[in-house]
């Protein structure tokens, strides 16, 4: 993040500077780090954006695709080869997370409700083995434990201004965790 050519390769996308983190007070556990990055726009605004890098590896279903066009245009970006998880293996980790988190997180709902155009049921249903069968109760109940308000504070500043002004109501927010949670119902009478 400090590399000069890593730095001014923002520019054409209107950031002139890239203010590193403080690693130190970066949070940081066994499989994830995460950061807040500070960027200085050209009209001097601040923008603060979060960097995920995971250690988990991969397991199975790994797909290694371009990232789709209409980001890159938007970025005005070369093709990119991204490795990532099927929609799948992802609906299944945001299921789990969902149930096993102590702290519930607005973003695996609408995770979840994201993936739901992208995934085959059956294909999901496969993997939502009878071990897991007992997480889906606490996922179905916990989808209901986050308000309108944690949404729009932890998620909706994440969305582009288009999706922002879409889901900034509380009964679109209703409708996304109904459909999760219909998700979830479905996984559980399988």
């Amino acid at each position: 993040l400090r590399d000069n050519d890593f730095k001014s390769s923002f520019k054409p996308f209107g950031i002139e500077e890239v203010i590193p983190p403080d690693i130190a007070k970066a949070k940081q556990t066994e499989t994830t780090q995460r950061f807040k990055v500070h960027l200085i726009a050209s009209g001097g605004e601040g923008l603060f954006t979060k960097i995920k890098c995971t250690r988990r590896g991969f397991d199975e279903n790994k797909r290694v695709e371009t990232v789709s066009e209409k980001i890159l245009r938007a970025y005005k970006s070369a093709p990119v080869l991204v490795p990532h998880y099927d929609s799948v293996i992802t609906c299944r980790q945001k299921i789990n997370a969902l149930a096993k988190r102590s702290i519930i997180q607005a973003r695996d709902i609408f995770d979840l409700y994201i993936l739901i155009a992208q995934i085959d049921e059956k294909s999901l249903k496969k993997y939502v083995v009878s071990t897991e069968n007992r997480y889906l109760e606490k996922a179905y109940e916990n989808v209901f434990a986050i308000s309108f308000r944690q949404f729009r504070d932890s998620v909706l500043f994440y969305l582009s201004d288009e999706d922002q002004q879409m889901y900034d109501n509380e009964k679109i927010w209703e409708e996304v965790k109904l459909k999760v949670a219909n998700l979830i119902e479905r996984l559980s009478n399988g």
